[in-house]
């Protein structure tokens, strides 16, 4: 129930979401329901991504519904119950900024849940400037523990950018990197993390820390 059940679904890292076809009340999503269907979320899911499968799912069974209605044919109505029910906040443009500090599973969630709005962003310290540039990052995924040091004592500090691992940018985070594909600075096009990492930026750069 809520604002944003779709972002908050991905970015929580549940499994499964879906649509529900249900009764009005004067109640936010406390109807009845009359179909229920749920659908898979795969591991790099957005919630854009999401949003347009159960855009497709949930006209096919509203039609469902419909039609049963027209045909005179006994619909059961389940009623909700209210102490199973979560409550999906609203998005905030401050929601896509990312906490390096966090596993880097908890990482991807969180990007793939605010992508395409708010968007996933952090600071970055460029090569020989003084500010803070905005970056958003668009795409990546979880990096193996095993590599940039993550299987020794001393490991690298969070929000680190690491270096360039198979054409992706690699930044620290708790327990093993977080690898970007594609990547958007402040005021420029969508860009390779390659073509970042040539142009912009230089092993050992520290994007920051988003603690909450």
């Amino acid at each position: 129930r809520g604002a944003a059940p779709i972002q908050r679904s991905v970015m929580a890292g549940d499994a499964q979401t879906g649509i529900t076809i249900m009764q009005m009340e004067k109640g936010l999503d406390t109807g009845p329901m009359l179909l229920q269907e749920a659908i898979n979320i795969e591991e790099n899911d957005t919630s854009g991504i999401v949003h347009d499968r159960l855009a497709d799912l949930g006209g096919a069974l509203l039609q469902k519904v419909l039609t049963k209605i027209l045909k005179g044919e006994k619909i059961v109505a389940i009623p909700q119950d209210n102490a199973q029910a979560t409550y999906a906040e609203k998005l905030k443009k401050e929601d896509g900024a990312i906490c390096w500090n966090g596993l880097a599973e908890k990482v991807h969630k969180h990007i793939c849940g605010v992508t395409p709005w708010p968007g996933a962003y952090t600071r970055c310290k460029l090569f020989n400037k003084e500010v803070d540039f905005l970056l958003t990052i668009c795409s990546g995924e979880v990096g193996n523990a095993s590599i940039f040091g993550y299987d020794k004592e001393d490991k690298p500090m969070p929000g680190t950018i690491l270096g360039i691992f198979e054409k992706s940018l690699a930044i620290a985070c708790e327990n093993r990197p977080y690898l970007v594909h594609s990547l958007k600075l402040s005021g420029k096009k969508v860009m390779s993390a390659e073509d970042f990492w040539n142009g912009y930026i230089q092993e050992g750069c520290f994007v920051g820390i988003c603690v909450k």
